[in-house]
């Protein structure tokens, strides 16, 4: 999806027809990077994994492509989990190969930049609408949009579960 079609979206919800001028651009630009992060944060977190040597048990956290935000797991080469402790520089790791999967922030974009994710156009937009109009004072209009975007988000991210009905009993 196309982040210029979010923005346009947020520009309609909170009445906002200065889209083409580029304050308003990059204001709206900041508030979908925001977005985002929260959603990457909160409700979606991105994943990666890469593959390491251990050296004298230790890890600089610089040696990962994309700086960690969590290290999630930690395995060695045939899935068995690896004991690990954080630092704020480093990891000391338990083994000599590790797998190690975490989490990171999304990076930001451009207002022409495509992003690939789950979530619908609208839903970031709420988002967007909401953090726009918080910067601008209008409070009340915010909350309404706050309210749509947790509603969403919750609707979306609901993880449906099978119905589990009790055994019939005969009389």
């Amino acid at each position: 999806m196309k982040v210029k079609n979010i923005l346009t979206l947020a520009c309609n919800f909170t009445d906002n027809e200065k889209l083409i001028e580029n304050e308003e651009t990059e204001k709206m630009l900041e508030c979908f990077n925001l977005v985002r992060s929260e959603v990457a944060c909160e409700y979606m977190p991105i994943c990666e994994s890469e593959e390491f040597e251990i050296k004298d048990f230790k890890l600089l956290l610089s040696n990962f492509k994309r700086k960690p935000l969590q290290i999630l797991s930690v395995k060695d080469r045939f899935g068995r989990n690896l004991r690990f402790k954080v630092f704020p520089e480093y990891l000391i790791v338990y083994g000599s190969k590790a797998k190690i999967t975490y989490t990171v922030q999304p990076e930001k974009v451009g207002a022409e930049d495509e992003i690939e994710d789950s979530l619908p156009e609208r839903v970031y937009a709420y988002g967007v609408a909401r953090e726009y109009l918080m910067r601008e004072g209008m409070f009340e209009d915010a909350e309404i949009f706050e309210v749509r975007f947790k509603n969403s988000l919750k609707v979306l991210l609901h993880k449906k579960s099978e119905t589990v009905l009790p055994r019939r009993r005969w009389l």
